[in-house]
This record gives C-alpha cells, structure tokens and sequence, in this order.
C-alpha cells in the first residue's frame, strides 16, 4: 500500500512536470506564430514616396519631350559634387531611378574623369576624343544633376533635378522638382540619413579616392597617353615613336618619405611603359647614359 502512494506521488510528479514543459513549449509556440517584425516604413509612407518619386521623373521625361535633345545622349551626376555635401544613399536612389527611365529613350553617356573635375569647376567638357562619338554626337548632351535640399527645422526636403549642357551651361525649361516630408519616420529622411550602396564618383576625385598605388599610376599613366596623343593631334603632326622619350623625373618636397616617393616612381614608370603609345620609359636613375 504504501509503495502504491509513492508510485502514485510518482506519477503525479512526472505529470506536473511534463504539463510546465508543455505549458512553455505552447507559449513560446505562440510568441513565435503571434509576433511580426515591424517594418521600418509604413506601407502608405513608402507608397507616398513612391508616388512623388515618379511624378518627378515623370516631370522630366515630359519636359524633354519634342525638344531639340529628346533623343540626345545623357549622363546623371550628383549635385553633391559641387555642393561639397556628403552623397547620401537619397540620391543615389534618385539617380538610379531617373537613369533608369532616361535609357528607355536615350543613350546613357559615362564622363571621363577629367571631364568630372570640369563639371565641378563649372567648365565645359571635352569630348573631342570620347571613344565611340564624335564632337557633333555630343553636341546636345544633356547633364542632369540631382540635387537633395533638407530643412531640419521645417521637416520638408526638396529634390531637384536640372539639366545642363556640355558647355555646363543651365537649360531652360528641363528642369523639375519636388517636396517631400522630412520627419523622421519618413522614407526621405530614412534614406537622406543612410550611406549610399556605392559611389558613382570616379577614382581619383576626393570623394573616391584610389586604393592602391598601382591604380593611381595607371590611371595617371593613361591621363599622360591621352595628353601627349592630344598635343600631337592638335599640333598636326606625325612623330616616329623612337622621336618620343619619355623621362620620369620626381623630386620630393621636404618632409616627404624618399622611400614612398620611390616606390610611386617605379610604380609610374611600370604604367607608362604598359600603356598604349610609349615603347621605352627611364627613370631619373637612368637618364644619364640613356640620353648621351
């Protein structure tokens, strides 16, 4: 009898505990199945956005309808390039965005780097030896530069898109843009305030500065090739090219590493002897005996 109790308590026992397991296994099954992730932006602020976003390009893509450059060639840069504001992932999204509905309609240019430095020093672009074009392809390019404005006080933020020509000249009559809400739940302002996915910048500009030096010398290798082969053209001449010799000569501002300054020296000169146009490269170190 008193075994039977205890086989009895026993049971009891196990029961009880079995039933807190299953109690917890439930609850949490059921935190599990309740719970939802929120998401970061509500359904009818994004919609909103959206909405604004393509009435904007919509806008643009209206206004150069049945104009002299409908058809023409078109690049998109940002219009933190000038304002020397950070690029935000705003207007990278407005960028992508517009560039995807002009190249339904119109051919999509990439500029050289040397032609970013004029955009941002407000001279004309030089597209006299654009791979691929000519001089009169290019004569109705048109820029469109996408400029983000926001007012932390008013909570509203403008987005403009103007247009410019190669002489980086405004165009009348091409430009759009449009307000968006500025608070901080808001898509814009969520955007405005996160780091961009890439950088549209070129290297070698202070936004996107080279990586390594094997960059930097080959990009200012192919920079050397594209002067000399335009001084040539401009000058219409024909030089032979055991006429042309090319001398690396470096001199080191006080305070400078003469071991850094080396090594961007054999670096140069390993670029430019790889590049088109140039047969033989010397250093300061060799110019001695090879031009006696």
């Amino acid at each position: 009898m008193k075994s039977a109790k205890y086989a009895f308590l026993g049971m009891t026992r196990k029961n009880a505990v079995f039933g807190i397991v299953m109690a917890i296994i439930f609850f949490l099954s059921g935190c599990a199945g309740t719970s939802r992730s929120k998401p970061l932006v509500a359904i009818k602020d994004k919609s909103r956005f959206e909405e604004r976003i393509d009435h904007l390009m919509d806008a643009v893509i209206a206004k150069q309808k049945n104009t002299a450059v409908a058809l023409s060639p078109v690049a998109v840069l940002p219009g933190s390039l000038k304002s020397s504001q950070p690029f935000t992932r705003l207007e990278e999204f407005v960028m992508d965005r517009l560039e995807q509905r002009l190249i339904e309609t119109n051919e999509l240019l990439t500029l050289s780097r040397l032609n970013w430095f004029a955009f941002r020093e407000g001279r004309p672009m030089d597209f006299r030896y654009t791979k691929g074009y000519t001089p009169s392809d290019l004569r109705h390019l048109v820029l469109y530069v996408v400029t983000v404005a926001a007012d932390d006080v008013m909570e509203d933020l403008n987005i403009t898109i103007s247009a410019y020509n190669a002489e980086n000249r405004s165009i009348a009559g091409l430009s759009a843009g449009e307000r968006f809400d500025f608070s901080p739940d808001q898509p814009a302002r969520m955007l405005y305030d996160t780091a961009p996915k890439r950088l549209p910048f070129p290297e070698g500009l202070e936004e996107n500065p080279y990586t390594s030096m094997d960059r930097l010398c080959f990009s200012l290798a192919g920079e050397l090739a594209d002067a000399y082969q335009t001084g040539i053209m401009a000058g219409d001449a024909v030089v032979a090219d055991r006429e042309v010799k090319v001398l690396l000569y470096y001199r080191p501002r006080s305070g400078v590493d003469l071991r850094l300054a080396g090594d961007i020296g054999s670096s140069l000169q390993q670029a430019v002897v790889s590049n088109r146009g140039f047969t033989c490269v010397v250093s300061q170190s060799d110019f001695g005996p090879m031009f006696e």
